[in-house]
């Protein structure tokens, strides 16, 4: 058992496709840095913290907004985040290979002030 957490910095850039009707898709791409990168494994002869700061990472975003009102919209979208392979530094000198990729899929309401 254990747990595993991680923060990253992107920065994105956007491109909104011009359509007509409610549905605006876009697509991104970005760049950042994983701030923090930390496993801790509770029990077995590899317990321990085990982390790594400052890696870099990529990330692509697909999905789509549906507007609903002139202020207010609705959105979609599928993330994938990669940081390639990771030596994550631990107790005693230990150190414990990772593959840092993650996909997530978002949903969300937005207002326009």
């Amino acid at each position: 058992g254990g747990d595993f957490a991680s923060t990253a910095l992107m920065l994105n850039g956007i491109y909104t496709f011009d359509t007509p009707g409610a549905f605006t898709p876009y697509v991104g791409l970005g760049v950042g840095v994983l701030t923090e990168v930390d496993i801790d494994i509770d029990a077995g002869s590899a317990a321990g913290e085990y982390n790594d700061t400052g890696t870099f990472a990529v990330q692509a975003m697909l999905g789509t907004n549906y507007a609903v009102s002139e202020r207010v919209s609705l959105f979609g979208e599928l993330r994938y985040l990669s940081a390639g392979s990771q030596t994550l530094d631990g107790p005693g000198g230990s150190t414990v290979d990772v593959d840092y990729d993650s996909f997530d899929a978002l949903f969300g309401l937005s207002f326009r002030f």
